[in-house]
Protein backbone atom coordinates (compact mmCIF):
# COMPACT_ATOMS: atom_id res chain seq x y z
CA UNK A 1 0.00 0.00 0.00
CA UNK A 2 1.57 3.39 -1.07
CA UNK A 3 0.33 5.10 2.13
CA UNK A 4 -0.46 4.19 5.92
CA UNK A 5 -3.90 2.42 6.56
CA UNK A 6 -5.38 2.70 9.75
CA UNK A 7 -7.80 -0.48 10.68
CA UNK A 8 -10.16 -1.17 13.81
CA UNK A 9 -9.81 -3.90 15.91
CA UNK A 10 -12.86 -5.03 18.24
CA UNK A 11 -12.22 -7.35 20.88
CA UNK A 12 -14.33 -9.44 23.31
CA UNK A 13 -13.08 -12.09 26.23
CA UNK A 14 -15.97 -14.56 24.64
CA UNK A 15 -19.66 -14.88 23.22
CA UNK A 16 -21.00 -15.30 26.85
CA UNK A 17 -19.02 -12.48 28.10
CA UNK A 18 -19.64 -10.12 25.94
CA UNK A 19 -23.88 -10.95 25.90
CA UNK A 20 -23.68 -10.29 29.45
CA UNK A 21 -21.79 -7.15 29.32
CA UNK A 22 -24.13 -5.61 26.20
CA UNK A 23 -27.30 -6.94 28.19
CA UNK A 24 -26.33 -6.00 31.96
CA UNK A 25 -23.87 -2.58 31.48
CA UNK A 26 -24.64 -1.88 28.40
CA UNK A 27 -20.84 -1.78 27.73
CA UNK A 28 -19.98 -2.30 23.95
CA UNK A 29 -16.79 -4.13 22.89
CA UNK A 30 -13.54 -2.57 23.05
CA UNK A 31 -12.37 -0.86 19.75
CA UNK A 32 -8.38 -0.26 19.19
CA UNK A 33 -7.41 1.67 16.28
CA UNK A 34 -4.12 0.97 14.59
CA UNK A 35 -2.15 2.56 11.88
CA UNK A 36 -0.44 0.53 10.08
CA UNK A 37 2.74 1.86 7.51
CA UNK A 38 3.26 1.12 4.32
CA UNK A 39 4.79 -1.91 2.77
CA UNK A 40 9.09 -0.56 2.92
CA UNK A 41 11.42 -2.44 0.54
CA UNK A 42 14.37 -4.66 1.99
CA UNK A 43 17.73 -3.62 0.80
CA UNK A 44 19.42 -6.39 0.61
CA UNK A 45 17.09 -8.17 -1.39
CA UNK A 46 15.96 -7.48 -5.51
CA UNK A 47 12.14 -6.72 -5.71
CA UNK A 48 11.21 -7.37 -2.03
CA UNK A 49 8.85 -5.75 0.50
CA UNK A 50 8.26 -6.05 4.30
CA UNK A 51 4.43 -5.33 5.14
CA UNK A 52 4.80 -3.77 8.79
CA UNK A 53 1.51 -6.26 10.31
CA UNK A 54 1.69 -10.02 10.82
CA UNK A 55 -0.11 -12.98 8.92
CA UNK A 56 -2.30 -13.35 11.55
CA UNK A 57 -3.97 -10.16 11.86
CA UNK A 58 -4.10 -9.63 7.54
CA UNK A 59 -6.11 -13.09 8.23
CA UNK A 60 -8.61 -11.87 10.70
CA UNK A 61 -8.71 -7.96 10.64
CA UNK A 62 -12.37 -7.25 8.62
CA UNK A 63 -10.44 -4.02 7.44
CA UNK A 64 -7.74 -5.60 5.21
CA UNK A 65 -10.45 -8.54 3.94
CA UNK A 66 -9.86 -7.02 0.57
CA UNK A 67 -6.24 -6.62 0.78
CA UNK A 68 -5.96 -10.59 1.90
CA UNK A 69 -7.88 -11.50 -1.12
CA UNK A 70 -5.45 -9.18 -3.31
CA UNK A 71 -2.36 -11.28 -1.89
CA UNK A 72 -3.92 -14.85 -2.43
CA UNK A 73 -5.54 -13.69 -6.01
CA UNK A 74 -1.40 -12.68 -7.09
CA UNK A 75 -0.06 -15.51 -5.04
CA UNK A 76 -1.95 -18.45 -7.16
CA UNK A 77 -1.46 -16.47 -10.49
CA UNK A 78 2.80 -16.72 -9.39
CA UNK A 79 2.90 -12.77 -9.64
CA UNK A 80 4.43 -12.88 -5.51
CA UNK A 81 5.29 -15.61 -3.31
CA UNK A 82 4.81 -14.86 0.60
CA UNK A 83 7.81 -15.96 2.96
CA UNK A 84 9.85 -14.36 5.94
CA UNK A 85 12.94 -12.69 5.15
CA UNK A 86 15.55 -14.60 7.27
CA UNK A 87 14.31 -17.66 4.14
CA UNK A 88 15.01 -14.79 1.06
CA UNK A 89 18.29 -14.62 2.19
CA UNK A 90 19.82 -18.06 1.29
CA UNK A 91 18.89 -17.45 -2.65
CA UNK A 92 20.23 -14.05 -2.61
CA UNK A 93 23.65 -14.57 -0.96
CA UNK A 94 24.18 -17.87 -4.10
CA UNK A 95 23.41 -14.83 -6.56
CA UNK A 96 22.71 -17.16 -9.37
CA UNK A 97 22.13 -16.24 -13.11
CA UNK A 98 19.90 -16.73 -15.49
CA UNK A 99 22.50 -19.26 -17.41
CA UNK A 100 23.49 -21.68 -14.39
CA UNK A 101 22.59 -24.43 -13.42
CA UNK A 102 21.36 -25.09 -9.52
CA UNK A 103 20.49 -27.81 -7.30
CA UNK A 104 18.12 -27.10 -4.26
CA UNK A 105 18.43 -30.28 -2.25
CA UNK A 106 16.32 -29.75 0.46
CA UNK A 107 13.67 -27.68 -1.76
CA UNK A 108 10.26 -28.38 0.19
CA UNK A 109 7.97 -26.16 0.36
CA UNK A 110 9.17 -24.18 -2.41
CA UNK A 111 9.52 -20.93 -1.40
CA UNK A 112 13.32 -20.61 -2.10
CA UNK A 113 12.99 -22.76 -5.13
CA UNK A 114 10.61 -20.09 -6.51
CA UNK A 115 13.03 -17.47 -5.86
CA UNK A 116 15.72 -19.07 -7.57
CA UNK A 117 13.55 -19.74 -10.38
CA UNK A 118 12.45 -16.45 -10.83
CA UNK A 119 16.18 -15.33 -11.68
CA UNK A 120 17.02 -18.73 -13.55
CA UNK A 121 13.40 -18.64 -15.95
CA UNK A 122 14.81 -15.03 -17.49
CA UNK A 123 15.14 -15.63 -21.29
CA UNK A 124 18.40 -13.40 -22.74
CA UNK A 125 17.89 -10.43 -24.73
CA UNK A 126 21.29 -11.27 -26.81
CA UNK A 127 20.33 -14.57 -27.49
CA UNK A 128 17.12 -15.64 -30.11
CA UNK A 129 16.26 -18.21 -28.05
CA UNK A 130 12.92 -18.38 -27.00
CA UNK A 131 13.33 -20.28 -23.84
CA UNK A 132 15.85 -20.33 -20.55
CA UNK A 133 19.20 -20.74 -21.26
CA UNK A 134 19.50 -22.55 -17.43
CA UNK A 135 17.59 -24.71 -15.27
CA UNK A 136 16.95 -25.75 -11.65
CA UNK A 137 16.73 -29.09 -9.95
CA UNK A 138 14.39 -28.73 -6.85
CA UNK A 139 14.93 -31.96 -4.80
CA UNK A 140 13.17 -33.31 -1.70
CA UNK A 141 13.53 -36.84 0.12
CA UNK A 142 10.11 -37.25 0.47
CA UNK A 143 7.45 -37.77 -2.00
CA UNK A 144 4.53 -36.09 -0.99
CA UNK A 145 6.57 -33.52 -0.07
CA UNK A 146 7.77 -33.04 -3.77
CA UNK A 147 3.81 -33.37 -4.86
CA UNK A 148 3.85 -30.11 -2.85
CA UNK A 149 6.91 -28.37 -5.24
CA UNK A 150 4.92 -29.55 -8.10
CA UNK A 151 1.77 -27.42 -6.81
CA UNK A 152 4.32 -24.52 -5.22
CA UNK A 153 6.15 -24.01 -9.08
CA UNK A 154 3.32 -24.73 -11.10
CA UNK A 155 1.96 -21.30 -10.30
CA UNK A 156 5.60 -19.85 -12.10
CA UNK A 157 4.61 -22.03 -15.25
CA UNK A 158 8.20 -22.14 -16.12
CA UNK A 159 10.00 -24.92 -18.35
CA UNK A 160 13.27 -24.65 -16.39
CA UNK A 161 12.20 -26.69 -13.37
CA UNK A 162 12.93 -30.42 -12.77
CA UNK A 163 11.20 -31.93 -9.41
CA UNK A 164 13.42 -34.78 -7.93
CA UNK A 165 13.01 -36.76 -5.28
CA UNK A 166 15.83 -38.32 -3.72
CA UNK A 167 18.13 -38.41 -0.21
CA UNK A 168 19.88 -35.67 -0.64
CA UNK A 169 22.68 -37.59 1.35
CA UNK A 170 22.93 -39.83 -1.81
CA UNK A 171 21.81 -37.43 -4.73
CA UNK A 172 23.79 -39.08 -7.23
CA UNK A 173 26.52 -37.39 -9.78
CA UNK A 174 25.20 -36.58 -13.02
CA UNK A 175 28.05 -36.71 -15.96
CA UNK A 176 27.43 -35.19 -19.59
CA UNK A 177 28.28 -37.01 -22.76
CA UNK A 178 26.24 -39.72 -24.31
CA UNK A 179 24.86 -42.36 -21.49
CA UNK A 180 25.38 -45.18 -23.32
CA UNK A 181 28.93 -44.78 -23.53
CA UNK A 182 31.34 -46.23 -20.65
CA UNK A 183 32.48 -43.02 -18.26
CA UNK A 184 36.20 -42.80 -18.61
CA UNK A 185 38.50 -42.49 -15.38
CA UNK A 186 38.81 -38.58 -16.15
CA UNK A 187 35.39 -38.15 -16.59
CA UNK A 188 34.56 -39.66 -13.32
CA UNK A 189 37.42 -36.95 -11.90
CA UNK A 190 35.40 -34.06 -12.51
CA UNK A 191 33.12 -33.95 -10.12
CA UNK A 192 30.34 -31.06 -10.18
CA UNK A 193 27.08 -30.40 -12.60
CA UNK A 194 26.00 -27.29 -10.86
CA UNK A 195 27.15 -23.46 -10.73
CA UNK A 196 24.78 -23.03 -7.62
CA UNK A 197 23.97 -25.40 -4.63
CA UNK A 198 21.51 -24.74 -1.97
CA UNK A 199 21.64 -26.51 1.18
CA UNK A 200 18.62 -25.62 3.43
CA UNK A 201 19.09 -28.76 5.59
CA UNK A 202 16.51 -30.18 7.98
CA UNK A 203 16.68 -29.19 11.32
CA UNK A 204 15.39 -28.45 15.05
CA UNK A 205 13.57 -24.83 13.73
CA UNK A 206 14.09 -23.63 16.97
CA UNK A 207 14.94 -20.09 15.04
CA UNK A 208 11.27 -20.26 14.56
CA UNK A 209 10.29 -19.46 17.88
CA UNK A 210 9.19 -16.18 17.64
CA UNK A 211 6.06 -17.22 15.42
CA UNK A 212 6.29 -20.80 17.07
CA UNK A 213 6.46 -20.28 20.95
CA UNK A 214 5.41 -23.54 21.13
CA UNK A 215 8.77 -24.78 20.11
CA UNK A 216 10.08 -24.70 23.42
CA UNK A 217 7.57 -27.11 25.19
CA UNK A 218 9.61 -29.64 22.93
CA UNK A 219 12.89 -27.95 23.31
CA UNK A 220 15.95 -30.32 24.28
CA UNK A 221 19.53 -29.36 24.17
CA UNK A 222 20.15 -32.50 22.17
CA UNK A 223 17.58 -32.21 20.12
CA UNK A 224 20.14 -30.93 17.13
CA UNK A 225 22.44 -33.77 17.65
CA UNK A 226 20.56 -36.34 16.03
CA UNK A 227 19.98 -34.23 12.93
CA UNK A 228 23.97 -33.26 13.05
CA UNK A 229 25.29 -36.16 11.29
CA UNK A 230 22.03 -35.93 8.24
CA UNK A 231 23.11 -32.38 7.50
CA UNK A 232 27.15 -32.86 7.88
CA UNK A 233 26.43 -35.83 5.04
CA UNK A 234 23.98 -33.47 2.33
CA UNK A 235 26.68 -30.57 2.77
CA UNK A 236 29.60 -32.86 1.57
CA UNK A 237 27.46 -34.68 -1.11
CA UNK A 238 26.34 -30.67 -1.75
CA UNK A 239 29.91 -29.33 -2.45
CA UNK A 240 30.61 -33.26 -4.25
CA UNK A 241 27.76 -31.57 -6.76
CA UNK A 242 29.50 -28.22 -6.90
CA UNK A 243 31.19 -26.79 -9.80
CA UNK A 244 34.77 -25.49 -9.16
CA UNK A 245 34.11 -22.25 -9.23
CA UNK A 246 30.99 -22.55 -7.94
CA UNK A 247 28.72 -21.59 -4.85
CA UNK A 248 27.18 -24.30 -2.69
CA UNK A 249 24.99 -22.26 0.72
CA UNK A 250 24.55 -23.99 3.57
CA UNK A 251 20.74 -22.65 5.83
CA UNK A 252 18.97 -23.79 8.59
CA UNK A 253 16.55 -21.94 10.57
CA UNK A 254 18.14 -22.98 13.88
CA UNK A 255 20.21 -20.80 16.36
CA UNK A 256 22.13 -24.12 18.00
CA UNK A 257 25.37 -24.14 17.06
CA UNK A 258 25.40 -27.64 16.91
CA UNK A 259 23.47 -27.70 13.32
CA UNK A 260 25.61 -24.55 12.12
CA UNK A 261 28.82 -23.17 12.72
CA UNK A 262 29.62 -26.86 13.86
CA UNK A 263 28.14 -28.85 10.51
CA UNK A 264 30.85 -26.32 8.59
CA UNK A 265 33.24 -26.41 10.24
CA UNK A 266 33.06 -30.44 9.98
CA UNK A 267 32.37 -30.02 6.01
CA UNK A 268 35.58 -27.57 5.66
CA UNK A 269 37.61 -30.19 7.40
CA UNK A 270 36.21 -32.98 5.30
CA UNK A 271 36.96 -31.26 1.87
CA UNK A 272 40.48 -30.76 2.82
CA UNK A 273 40.64 -27.31 1.25
CA UNK A 274 38.45 -27.78 -1.39
CA UNK A 275 36.27 -25.03 -0.47
CA UNK A 276 36.25 -21.45 1.05
CA UNK A 277 34.32 -19.70 2.98
CA UNK A 278 33.34 -16.58 2.02
CA UNK A 279 31.64 -13.84 3.93
CA UNK A 280 28.89 -11.96 1.39
CA UNK A 281 27.96 -9.23 3.68
CA UNK A 282 29.55 -7.46 1.80
CA UNK A 283 27.76 -7.60 -1.12
CA UNK A 284 24.26 -7.01 0.65
CA UNK A 285 23.78 -3.62 1.47
CA UNK A 286 21.81 -2.95 4.87
CA UNK A 287 22.30 -6.80 5.54
CA UNK A 288 23.11 -6.60 9.19
CA UNK A 289 24.38 -9.95 10.59
CA UNK A 290 27.60 -11.35 13.33
CA UNK A 291 30.53 -13.52 12.39
CA UNK A 292 30.18 -17.15 12.86
CA UNK A 293 31.06 -18.77 16.43
CA UNK A 294 34.52 -20.24 16.77
CA UNK A 295 33.69 -21.95 19.72
CA UNK A 296 30.83 -23.32 21.77
CA UNK A 297 29.52 -25.91 24.23
CA UNK A 298 28.11 -29.12 23.88
CA UNK A 299 25.22 -30.06 25.88
CA UNK A 300 22.63 -33.01 26.57
CA UNK A 301 20.59 -33.94 29.26
CA UNK A 302 22.24 -35.44 31.92
CA UNK A 303 19.83 -38.64 31.48
CA UNK A 304 20.41 -40.48 28.29
CA UNK A 305 16.72 -42.10 26.15
CA UNK A 306 17.36 -45.20 27.42
CA UNK A 307 17.71 -44.20 31.62
CA UNK A 308 14.83 -41.88 30.84
CA UNK A 309 12.58 -44.89 29.31
CA UNK A 310 13.48 -47.24 32.51
CA UNK A 311 12.58 -44.08 35.20
CA UNK A 312 9.37 -43.93 33.11
CA UNK A 313 8.55 -47.27 33.36
CA UNK A 314 8.93 -47.58 37.11
CA UNK A 315 7.05 -44.69 37.81
CA UNK A 316 4.93 -46.02 35.54
CA UNK A 317 4.72 -49.70 37.45
CA UNK A 318 4.77 -47.85 41.19
CA UNK A 319 1.25 -45.77 39.59
CA UNK A 320 -0.53 -48.79 38.65
CA UNK A 321 0.49 -50.48 41.86
CA UNK A 322 -0.44 -47.37 44.04
CA UNK A 323 -3.75 -47.42 42.08
CA UNK A 324 -4.16 -50.69 42.89
CA UNK A 325 -4.08 -50.11 46.62
CA UNK A 326 -5.91 -47.05 46.49
CA UNK A 327 -9.33 -49.28 44.95
CA UNK A 328 -8.66 -51.92 47.55
CA UNK A 329 -8.57 -49.55 50.65
CA UNK A 330 -11.86 -47.98 49.05
CA UNK A 331 -13.70 -51.67 48.84
CA UNK A 332 -13.03 -52.17 52.32
CA UNK A 333 -14.36 -48.71 53.52
CA UNK A 334 -17.77 -49.40 51.64
CA UNK A 335 -18.05 -52.71 53.28
CA UNK A 336 -17.72 -51.12 56.71
CA UNK A 337 -20.69 -49.70 57.97
CA UNK A 338 -22.03 -46.11 58.38
CA UNK A 339 -20.88 -46.30 61.91
CA UNK A 340 -17.42 -46.82 61.78
CA UNK A 341 -17.42 -44.73 59.04
CA UNK A 342 -18.21 -41.52 60.94
CA UNK A 343 -15.68 -42.79 63.58
CA UNK A 344 -13.08 -42.57 61.30
CA UNK A 345 -14.08 -38.81 59.86
CA UNK A 346 -14.16 -38.09 63.57
CA UNK A 347 -10.97 -39.68 63.78
CA UNK A 348 -9.13 -38.58 61.27
CA UNK A 349 -10.54 -34.40 61.99
CA UNK A 350 -8.72 -35.07 65.59
CA UNK A 351 -5.62 -36.31 63.28
CA UNK A 352 -5.56 -33.01 61.19
CA UNK A 353 -5.96 -30.74 63.86
CA UNK A 354 -2.90 -32.26 65.94
CA UNK A 355 -0.82 -32.21 62.83
CA UNK A 356 -1.85 -28.65 62.51
CA UNK A 357 -1.10 -27.30 65.89
CA UNK A 358 2.21 -29.73 65.83
CA UNK A 359 2.75 -27.55 62.68
CA UNK A 360 2.21 -24.20 64.34
CA UNK A 361 4.73 -25.11 66.83
CA UNK A 362 7.48 -26.44 64.76
CA UNK A 363 7.18 -23.03 62.60
CA UNK A 364 7.10 -21.01 65.61
CA UNK A 365 9.92 -22.68 66.89
CA UNK A 366 11.82 -22.21 63.60
CA UNK A 367 11.12 -19.27 61.48
CA UNK A 368 14.37 -19.47 59.70
CA UNK A 369 14.76 -20.84 56.07
CA UNK A 370 16.88 -23.86 55.74
CA UNK A 371 20.26 -23.29 54.20
CA UNK A 372 20.55 -26.69 52.86
CA UNK A 373 18.30 -26.18 50.16
CA UNK A 374 17.02 -29.42 48.57
CA UNK A 375 17.25 -30.54 44.73
CA UNK A 376 14.20 -29.82 43.91
CA UNK A 377 14.10 -25.94 45.86
CA UNK A 378 17.21 -25.56 43.62
CA UNK A 379 15.06 -26.29 39.99
CA UNK A 380 12.39 -24.41 41.35
CA UNK A 381 14.48 -20.87 42.12
CA UNK A 382 15.36 -20.18 38.92
CA UNK A 383 16.44 -16.36 38.18
CA UNK A 384 15.85 -15.73 34.21
CA UNK A 385 19.00 -13.37 34.01
CA UNK A 386 22.23 -14.82 35.09
CA UNK A 387 23.74 -12.64 37.93
CA UNK A 388 27.17 -12.97 35.98
CA UNK A 389 28.12 -14.04 32.33
CA UNK A 390 31.00 -15.91 33.09
CA UNK A 391 31.82 -19.47 32.10
CA UNK A 392 31.44 -20.60 35.71
CA UNK A 393 28.28 -19.17 36.63
CA UNK A 394 26.69 -20.81 33.08
CA UNK A 395 27.67 -23.85 33.41
CA UNK A 396 26.44 -24.53 37.35
CA UNK A 397 22.98 -23.06 35.58
CA UNK A 398 23.06 -25.83 33.13
CA UNK A 399 24.02 -28.29 35.30
CA UNK A 400 20.80 -27.58 37.81
CA UNK A 401 18.40 -28.08 34.90
CA UNK A 402 19.87 -31.17 34.04
CA UNK A 403 22.16 -30.81 31.92
CA UNK A 404 25.56 -32.57 31.12
CA UNK A 405 28.22 -30.46 29.33
CA UNK A 406 31.14 -31.36 27.88
CA UNK A 407 34.44 -29.98 27.26
CA UNK A 408 35.91 -32.69 25.11
CA UNK A 409 35.04 -35.99 23.29
CA UNK A 410 36.65 -37.97 25.80
CA UNK A 411 34.62 -36.66 28.80
CA UNK A 412 31.48 -38.35 26.29
CA UNK A 413 31.40 -42.23 28.05
CA UNK A 414 27.66 -43.51 27.65
CA UNK A 415 25.82 -40.75 25.21
CA UNK A 416 25.97 -42.40 21.55
CA UNK A 417 24.68 -39.40 20.11
CA UNK A 418 27.63 -37.13 20.72
CA UNK A 419 30.22 -36.80 17.74
CA UNK A 420 33.14 -35.32 17.25
CA UNK A 421 32.24 -33.42 14.60
CA UNK A 422 30.04 -31.59 17.27
CA UNK A 423 33.01 -29.95 18.95
CA UNK A 424 34.63 -26.51 18.06
CA UNK A 425 37.82 -27.01 16.20
CA UNK A 426 41.02 -26.70 17.85
CA UNK A 427 42.97 -23.11 17.86
CA UNK A 428 44.39 -23.47 14.71
CA UNK A 429 41.48 -24.75 12.79
CA UNK A 430 39.22 -21.92 14.39
CA UNK A 431 41.69 -19.66 13.61
CA UNK A 432 41.65 -20.93 9.63
CA UNK A 433 37.52 -21.15 9.58
CA UNK A 434 37.85 -17.91 10.68
CA UNK A 435 40.01 -16.29 8.15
Amino acid sequence: TPDATTTTTTTTNSTEESNTNIDTNNNPPKTYLQKLAPAKTIPYIPYAYQLSVDRRTIRRNPALTNFHEWLKVQQNAGFITRQETVSMIPPVVLAPQSHHAVLDMCAAPGSKTSQLLEVISKIPNDDDSLEPTGFVVANDSDAKRAYMLVHQLRRLNSPAVFITACDGQFFPQIFKGNPNTIITDAEKAQEGLFDRVLCDVPCTGDGTARKNPGIWKRWLASNGHALHPLQVNIGVNGARLTKVGGYMCYSTCSLNPIENEAVVAEILRVTDGSLELVDKRGDMDGFVARSGWTSWKVMTEAQTRKEKRVQNKKRGDNMRKRKKELEKEKELKEQKGEKEQQDDIVKSDDDDKKEDDDDDEKSNKDTTPSSNPTEQEKKDDWIPIPPSWDEETLRKRAEARGLKVFDTIDDVTNHKHVMRSMFPPTKKGSGEIQS
